[in-house]
């Protein structure tokens, strides 16, 4: 059986929970029936680099649908 996260994440549940461990002990989340963030900066830090591309590529898509809507717009106008 899976968690929803390992479905998404496609990790095992012993990752997700010695991840989740580490981020507790340096103070960055806190979790119980959820998760917080404790320290957003600490937690962008401890994320591998792949963050940094999946963040351009939702702002390119984002500044892509930004234009298509915009032209929609002057077409329908």
């Amino acid at each position: 059986m899976t968690t929803p996260c390992e479905g998404r994440l496609g990790v095992q549940r012993t990752t997700i929970a010695a991840s989740i461990s580490s981020l507790q002990k340096r103070r960055v989340i806190k979790s119980g029936r959820g998760v917080e963030v404790l320290d957003a900066d600490g937690l962008a830090d401890s994320a591998c680099s792949c963050r940094d591309t999946l963040a351009f590529l939702c702002s390119d898509i984002q500044s892509a649908a930004d234009t298509v809507c915009e032209a929609e717009l002057v077409m329908r106008g």
